[in-house]
């Protein structure tokens, strides 16, 4: 079972490194790299179980955005834990956008932390005080998933009330349920979130009305 840890950051790559060398990951299973061209050399040759990856090495063009996006269709039993770069938006928390796919904020709290790196790697024992963390990838309703969109595109809660025909305080609702279910109150990370499920998904999963 092994890891490939991609991040420009040195620090970064020496801390996950590290954290899962403490955890039990051997050395040998661990390959901590610089870019996404390396990834892509070296991905089918380790099979690695998990990929942690920082957005900044593809999100800067969209060449980048279509060539990670290739590599996780190419590996669909590898879990991809994508980096935010926001960090200055004060999230410590995670959240799955598909089976494979978990966005992670680098300032996440060991008792998150902790379980999730053993979900995506079962061998990494998680601390015997570690919780289960949900990876059950984010899913919004038809309205809000509208409604998102269109404060995404800069609408204010009264345009969006008009547009979709509904109460202000219902709008104020959904966005509150769309807060919920990503695990933060920015709406800088919500509306991140939500670009990143578009690059690399067909977006965030829409169920029921």
């Amino acid at each position: 079972m092994s890891a490939i840890i991609v991040d420009p950051c040195h620090f970064t790559r020496l801390a996950f490194t590290t954290l899962l060398l403490e955890r039990g990951l051997p050395a040998q299973e661990m390959l901590a790299i610089k870019t996404l061209s390396a990834l892509r050399e070296n991905i089918g040759l380790m099979m690695p179980q998990a990929v942690f990856i920082n957005e900044l090495c593809f999100c800067r063009t969209p060449a980048g955005i279509t060539a990670f996006r290739q590599i996780i269709d190419d590996y669909p039993t590898t879990q991809f834990v994508i980096l935010l770069a926001c960090e200055q938006a004060n999230y410590r928390e995670f959240v799955s956008l598909r089976n494979n796919i978990v966005i992670l904020s680098k300032s996440a709290r060991p008792l998150t932390l902790h379980p999730l790196l053993h979900q995506c790697l079962p061998a990494v024992p998680a601390p015997d005080d570690a919780g289960h963390v949900d990876l059950s990838p984010l899913s919004l309703s038809r309205s809000e998933s509208q409604v998102l969109s269109m404060w995404m595109a800069g609408q204010p809660t009264p345009a969006i009330s008009a547009r979709l025909n509904i109460q202000q305080k219902t709008v104020s609702l959904y966005k509150g349920n769309i807060r919920r279910k990503v695990g933060c109150q920015n709406n800088q990370v919500i509306h991140h979130v939500a670009r990143l499920a578009g690059q690399l998904t067909s977006g965030i999963h829409v169920t029921g009305r």
